[in-house]
């Protein structure tokens, strides 16, 4: 059988769990069942991504914009460029419930015969009129939307008035952990310092409120913390941790690409976000057979159990996170069984293997009901 061509579609600038995501499904797809294409824009902080994927994948720029063009101006281009790849499926993987709507109105226009939209996250938008046409007229063209939780899946129904039957829920995943031990074992000693080492991976937006972690580890003076990530937010969290007088405890790594490593190195992650979808953080963290403190929001409480896999604290809870970071640091044993529940549960539940297999199953459902290219 000839295979069909998927065309994955992201008009990210930066690299993060949603990016991620992507990497996770691409890699995994059967290479001799799918044909697949990453259309992206040209970014820096987009590389990770295009590194990871490029041996297994044929990378596609998104058609490039005529001078000065934005908005409706840059969907024409975006068509010819379908009509030319001519995809079986048009993948969308959407980090905000607007995010791809460009590539998403050509993908209608050029008639791909099957469109699918993950969906990431739903960040708050004002309740207008106008609001609700765009979210009506974008959804009209997508055969399918992939909700990466329960929580997603709700809200696409009732903020977004997609009907239940266009949305199905297929939870993000990470593979296996790998982690090279001997230099985890050097990161723990590097990091660490002799304490206890509190670990975050995030990037460095308001959205996951790191602010509030590093407000809560002024308050566990027994523990040092590490955060992977990047974003704007470095200034204001380098001075926030230059005014509490924690700059010896308290560590922003910047991107890192041994994640594998820093899990291995800690004693539990910590991911107090104000709002999620369904975090690959929380996953990998869980795939290391660590236990977690994170924010009881939606999405978050999907992945861990409240406890048995970690602890769920209130969103931007200073006195809350401290305390629970201290008290799980004080119980080893509760850690160790926290963490063999948390492997247990991602083997059962979190596996690529099965998300690849899931998305690929409504590929192959979508197509078998629509028409191809005449």
């Amino acid at each position: 059988m000839k295979p069909s061509t998927v065309l994955h579609y992201s008009d990210s600038s930066s690299f993060g769990g949603a990016e991620r995501a992507i990497q996770q499904l691409i890699s995994g797809l059967d290479r001799q069942r799918w044909r697949t294409l990453l259309a992206y824009h040209d970014a820096d902080g987009i590389r990770p991504l295009i590194d990871a994927i490029q041996s297994v994948c044929t990378l596609q720029q998104i058609a490039p914009m005529p001078e000065g063009a934005r908005g409706l101006r840059r969907v024409p281009a975006l068509v010819r460029q379908l009509r030319t790849i001519r995809p079986d499926v048009f993948h969308a993987h959407l980090t905000w419930q607007h995010s791809c709507k460009y590539g998403l109105l050509a993908a209608a226009l050029a008639r791909v015969p099957v469109v699918v939209a993950t969906v990431q996250l739903l960040v708050d938008l004002p309740v207008t009129w106008a609001e609700q046409a765009k979210s009506s007229l974008l959804s009209r063209g997508v055969h399918r939307y992939l909700a990466v939780s329960q929580a997603t899946a709700r809200r696409l129904r009732t903020e977004m008035g997609i009907a239940a039957s266009r949305i199905r829920v297929v939870p993000n995943a990470v593979p296996a952990h790998q982690a090279n031990q001997a230099q985890a074992r050097l990161l723990r000693t590097h990091l660490a310092q002799g304490r206890p080492l509190v670990l975050a991976l995030a990037r460095l937006v308001a959205q996951k409120g790191l602010d509030t972690l590093i407000e809560a580890a002024a308050l566990v003076p027994e523990a040092t913390f590490a955060i992977a990530g990047e974003g704007p937010l470095r200034p204001a969290l380098e001075a926030q941790i230059a005014r509490l007088g924690i700059g010896a405890r308290v560590q922003l790594l910047g991107f890192r690409s041994d994640t594998a490593e820093l899990l291995e190195a800690c004693d539990l992650l910590v991911l107090p976000s104000q709002y999620e979808g369904f975090p690959l953080a929380l996953l990998e963290a869980m795939a290391a057979a660590k236990p977690v403190i994170a924010s009881a929001i939606g999405g978050n409480d999907e992945a861990v159990v409240h406890g048995t896999t970690g602890i769920l604290v209130p969103p931007g809870d200073v006195p809350k996170l401290a305390r629970a970071i201290r008290a799980l640091l004080a119980a080893p044993a509760m850690q160790q069984w926290m963490g063999v529940a948390a492997i247990q549960r991602f083997t059962h539940s979190f596996s690529q293997q099965a998300m690849v297999a899931e998305v690929a199953a409504h590929y192959e459902e979508l197509l078998a009901a629509c028409p191809r290219y005449s």
